[in-house]
Formats: C-alpha cells, structure tokens, sequence
C-alpha cells in the first residue's frame, strides 16, 4: 500500500498549519493543506483512490454547510471523508452520519487523534472520537422500535432515499416518478412502520442506523487499536 493522500480543508490557516506538523514528518502521509476557498477546484489526485480529505467545519457558513453535504454523499467521490468538527450538535452529526461520512473528530479531541482516524478510514473502517459516539449515543434503552416491516422493492427504494435525508419532491425527481405516486407509497410505509407521521418513520430510520453503529463501532474500533 503506497502512501495515503492527506487533504486538510478549512477557513482557518493556523488551524491548518497545526493539522500540518501533525502529520509532518510521518512517512505513511502526503499531507496538503487547501483553503476552503480552493475546495471547488479539488483535483482528481486529491478525490480518488487511498485519499483522505479531512474537512474543518469551523466558520462554516449555511451554505457552506450544504456544499460539503453534497460533496460527501457524492458516490462518486471515492475518496474518504472525515468531518474534524467544532459542533456538539447531536441532528447536525448525524446528519453527516447519515450522508455517509467515513470519520468524525472533535476539535476538543487531541490533534494526533486524526492520524488515527485517517489511517482507520483508509483501511475501509469508519472511525468516529469517543466523544463523538456520546454525543450521538441515543438514549433508546426504553423505546422499542419496531420490527422492519417487509417492503416491495420500490417502497425499500423510498426508504433509502429517506434515510439519505431526502424530501418528497427529490424523491420524485430522482425515482422519475410523480410526486402524487410518491405520497401513495409513503401512506403504505407508514402503515407497515404503524406510524401516522413521516418525521415518525424518518425518527425511526435514524435511529436504526444509530443502533447499527453502537453494535459495530466498538468492533470495528478494536480492529484499529
């Protein structure tokens, strides 16, 4: 395996000198730093195979939060993306769960702490701080969701596009299908959730999801320590 494709993007060019001199001096990076200013103009280098781009949320605007949601649930970006973030908001990390984000650090985290989460990505793992996972931890000890229903293949098409946090009419767009047809199968989702709400069965999605991810991130993070 050759070396890994570090790239450091953020608004703050001290923060970026120090995620620097982290990784300098380690042979196993070829580390650059880009302002997040230059992220539109990410080369095919910096975004293909055993790459790692590492984005700084720090004074990140609205819509620049959106732009970094769309280039992380891009698939057909295939390099690895870890989220090194300065939020302990639990909806907005598990947004970036949800997107398909491969890693999550805290900026209270130690700084070396993302050469770990860097090399746990790149070997094909997911790799989120310890602090990380309490943030996102939900407390579901007492709420007992239900089974997943069976599903016709296109109802499980629109429950994918759910858990990807998409609305009603993206659906539509993206299945080619009209909106009112969309509606129709979502009244029988809910009725097989035994939901009346679609926040209802989008709650349910996430926190499935969540379940998944405290069953296999303690496996996955002894593989790695």
């Amino acid at each position: 395996m050759g070396k890994i494709r570090v790239t450091f993007i953020t608004k703050c060019s001290a923060l970026g000198n120090g995620v620097l001199n982290t990784f300098k001096g380690n042979g196993k990076f070829n580390f650059l730093f880009i302002p997040f200013k230059n992220f539109s103009s990410l080369s095919a280098n910096h975004t293909g195979k055993n790459s790692v781009i590492i984005f700084s949320d720090i004074g990140f605007t609205n819509d620049e939060y959106v732009l970094v949601h769309k280039f992380v649930s891009d698939k057909s970006i295939i390099a690895k993306k870890i989220l090194y973030t300065a939020s302990f908001s639990k909806d907005y990390l598990v947004s970036f769960i949800m997107e398909g984000t491969h890693g999550i650090v805290s900026t209270n985290d130690e700084l070396a702490l993302l050469k770990d989460a860097v090399l746990g990505v790149s070997g094909g793992n997911i790799f989120f701080s310890d602090l990380i996972r309490e943030i996102c931890q939900p407390k579901i000890e007492n709420y007992n969701l239900p089974v997943m229903p069976a599903l016709t293949n296109r109802e499980a098409e629109i429950v994918e596009h759910l858990k990807q946090g998409k609305s009603r009419r993206q659906i539509a767009e993206n299945m080619f299908i009209d909106i009112k047809t969309v509606d129709s199968h979502l009244c029988r989702i809910l009725r097989k959730f035994n939901v009346k709400k679609l926040k209802e069965l989008k709650l349910i999605l996430v926190l499935k999801v969540l379940q998944l991810l405290l069953i296999i991130i303690p496996l996955i993070s002894q593989d790695i320590t």
